[in-house]
């Protein structure tokens, strides 16, 4: 099934004009705001009409139920994790953009934990992953494109199969920290040391990597 015949599913429209955008992002807002302060549990779609300011049917217009609500939730929060990704590499604060990247990637899974899992949890029991691993396969495209940011930071773009062992090794204990008190006794300077170790060995011979044309 495509992405546009995914949305179809779980979205009953798009919404085509500002005003409805507004209203969409006050539902997931809405729905948000129930999970963090009272847990997904106390999630109705009544509930989310109520805390959003819409009416029920606005709602329903938008979105079929609550299980709809989530995977916008979940589709939201990937596409803000994408663009912080991508910022944190074209952030120039930082010169060492490895460890840019691994610091980004940590804190977005050590912050706002509860809401994290309990929409990206909907979204990949309902057979959504593929939407993820796209998302990893578009950011780790513009990595090997290189770019102005890799210039002089002795850091190469690594082939596919590379790029993908180390993308996973670093998402695997990132995603780790989800987990209920998971790591939480490791400060998290040290686990950033870590993982830029560990980025650094695998692509590197002697702890640095060359860049290659």
């Amino acid at each position: 099934m495509g992405q546009s015949q995914q949305l179809s599913v779980f979205q009953r429209r798009a919404p085509q004009q500002a005003r409805g955008q507004a209203t969409v992002d006050a539902i997931l807002e809405g729905a948000a705001r129930i999970i963090r302060r009272e847990g997904p549990e106390a999630l109705t779609t009544n509930r989310i009409a109520e805390v959003a300011g819409v009416s029920i049917g606005t709602l329903y217009g938008y979105f079929p139920d609550k299980t709809a609500v989530l995977v916008g939730l979940a589709r939201r929060q990937l596409a803000d994790d994408e663009a912080d990704v991508l910022a944190a590499l074209a952030d120039m604060s930082e010169p060492d953009p490895v460890r840019a990247l691994v610091r980004v990637i940590l804190e977005l899974h050590r912050n706002d934990r509860s809401m994290r899992r309990a929409v990206l949890g909907v979204h990949l029991g309902l057979g959504l992953g593929g939407e993820l691993v796209d998302q990893t396969q578009r950011v780790a495209g513009k990595l090997m494109d290189g770019g102005a940011r890799w210039q002089g930071s002795g850091v190469c773009r690594p082939d596919a199969l590379r790029l993908f062992v180390v993308t996973q090794a670093v998402l695997g204990v990132a995603r780790a920290l989800l987990d209920e008190g998971h790591a939480d006794d490791i400060p998290p300077e040290q686990l950033e040391d870590e993982l830029v170790r560990l980025v650094r060995s695998y692509l590197g011979e002697t702890g640095t990597i060359r860049l290659e044309p």
